[in-house]
């Protein structure tokens, strides 16, 4: 969908709960640190530092995209006022500034989209975002189930549907959506987007207790580890980690928290090698492209 990506971050940092993945620093009780990036500090969003990348073109702001769909809203509007399309731009660049009484507009503006292209799944999506970002969740799933109805092959629907009954707690419908969204090829369309698949995954399996993903087996490993990181104990985190990647090798939360846990006993090359596989498939997953710069780093001395 067009310039959902550009803000789909801001969006999810707002939904997410706490969770070890998005501190900036973790103080375990062994004494160990993990560094990371900001995502959400008791659930307020905060600016991420960005790994730099020399090759990577330079990123436009929020600002400048939302002042880029305003005035493309205007140029439509002056072609033809009732213009569906245009009052969408106009919805979407208010909701990018969210300052104020913006979020409200924007629904105003979709819902005048709406009306005028009732057929058009990404108005209803999009003004379902607005309205998950107010806190009105069953009117945001509304949406989404109009935008289902009409384009059901989208994974994206079924993803922002699941992080909607996250909010509600309804862990029994949110992972039927993550399965759909799956399938609808969710995983691979955005893989490069900073994890956020496998993020989300994390954070569903930690509220809801289990992971139709996994075995109870795994789970339990899984909840072992995450409860020997805690400890600080990083060499039995490591062990567990182990034990669920032998069973599952497409787990790659389990590498990314292996590296963590192999860069805080100082096994750098075994750190910098689960950093790879996880940046191998998440190109953009800004925790293991720190992780992987700190290690070399330490290679290096």
């Amino acid at each position: 969908m067009k310039y959902i990506v550009l803000f789909l971050s801001v969006v999810l940092s707002q939904m997410f709960l706490k969770t070890l993945l998005y501190a900036e620093n973790i103080d375990f009780k062994g004494g160990q640190k993990l560094e990371g990036e900001v995502y959400s500090i008791d659930d307020q969003p905060v600016q991420p530092a960005v790994a730099k990348d020399e090759n990577r073109a330079p990123m436009i702001s929020v600002e400048e995209m939302a002042e880029t769909l305003n005035k493309e809203a205007d140029d439509l509007f002056k072609q033809n006022p009732e213009s569906a399309e245009a009052n969408n731009k106009r919805g979407i660049s208010l909701r990018m500034r969210n300052q104020g009484d913006d979020l409200q507009e924007s629904i105003v503006y979709f819902s005048k989209a709406i009306k005028l292209s009732p057929g058009n799944a990404e108005y209803f999506h999009n003004r379902s975002i607005s309205y998950g970002m107010i806190g009105s969740v069953d009117a945001a799933i509304t949406d989404l189930d109009k935008a289902i109805e009409l384009e059901p092959g989208n994974p994206e629907f079924y993803f922002y549907r699941a992080l909607e009954y996250f909010k509600k707690k309804d862990y029994d419908k949110c992972w039927a959506d993550i399965q759909k969204a799956d399938s609808a090829g969710f995983r691979d369309r955005f893989k490069s987007e900073e994890g956020m698949f496998i993020r989300f995954i994390i954070d569903l399996d930690k509220a809801s207790g289990r992971n139709p993903y996994s075995s109870k087996e795994q789970d339990d490993l899984n909840k072992s580890a995450y409860a020997y990181m805690q400890e600080g104990m990083f060499a039995e985190a490591a062990n567990e980690l182990s034990r669920v990647i032998e069973a599952n090798p497409a787990a790659l939360f389990a590498y990314f928290y292996r590296a963590v846990a192999y860069e805080n006993i100082g096994k750098f090359e075994e750190a910098l090698s689960d950093y790879n596989k996880v940046i191998d498939s998440y190109p953009d997953h800004k925790e293991a492209l720190a992780g992987r710069q700190a290690c070399l780093a330490e290679l290096r001395k």
